[in-house]
């Protein structure tokens, strides 16, 4: 599993999402405009508020990180966080043996969808399941996770491409804050009985594909 500070999970719950892509547009005669994915993922921002209970481990990730230097992890709770049964097509793995770990959003109308890499597994609340055709695999006997979110299978334990591999459970997004420092506010001083409370506005945190991620983990 991928090692890094991971926010704690109920900053998240009241962040506010972009999730950007990037496409250049270039408007010809008559109106007509070509357009140009340069970034086929979007790479999402997150901005946090930290109140006084979680203020001191927020501050002690950034001074672990180095600030924008080194990667943490974050639970985006807008629609990124959580699979039920959710199929990896076969389309998709690396072969047989290397199953990648994927999440496509499909909308109930037309005919695009959107795939994503799942890269950092969270256990925190409930395991993650892994099962083919139905049948819940062995974690360390059917199969090892690992990094960034890679199912290993082997031997005989090997699925075929028409074999369906399912997962359930949780994950993190990979990111780094954006800004070097961070502001705190001071409500109340500490004494020898009671700690300051302190509260931070405005974190921004903005989340790495996974060859970056890779990058600074290696």
């Amino acid at each position: 599993m991928v090692d890094i500070p991971i926010i704690p999970l109920q900053v998240s719950t009241g962040m506010s999402v972009q999730v950007p892509f990037a496409t250049a547009v270039n408007e010809a005669e008559g109106g007509v405009s070509g357009r140009l994915s340069t970034r086929t993922i979007p790479l999402r921002t997150y901005t946090i508020t930290v109140n006084p209970d979680d203020a001191e481990e927020v501050l002690s990730i950034l001074l672990a990180c180095k600030g924008a230097r080194w990667p943490v992890a974050i639970r985006d709770w807008a629609f990124n966080y959580q699979l039920t049964n959710h199929a990896i097509s076969s389309s998709l793995w690396t072969d047989t043996t290397h199953v990648p770990l994927y999440r496509t959003y499909t909308p109930a109308t037309g005919t695009r969808s959107f795939t994503q890499r799942i890269l950092i597994i969270d256990e925190t609340e409930q395991d993650f399941i892994v099962k083919k055709n139905g049948v819940t695999q062995t974690e360390g006997v059917n199969y090892t996770i690992t990094d960034p979110g890679i199912l290993t299978f082997s031997g005989a334990l090997t699925p075929s491409p028409s074999d369906t591999i399912t997962v359930t459970g949780q994950y993190l997004v990979p990111a780094v804050f954006v800004e070097d420092s961070l502001e705190m506010t001071v409500h109340i001083g500490g004494s020898d009985e009671v700690g300051s409370l302190v509260s931070i506005d405005n974190v921004r945190l903005r989340e790495i594909p996974e060859d970056e991620l890779l990058s600074l983990i290696s």
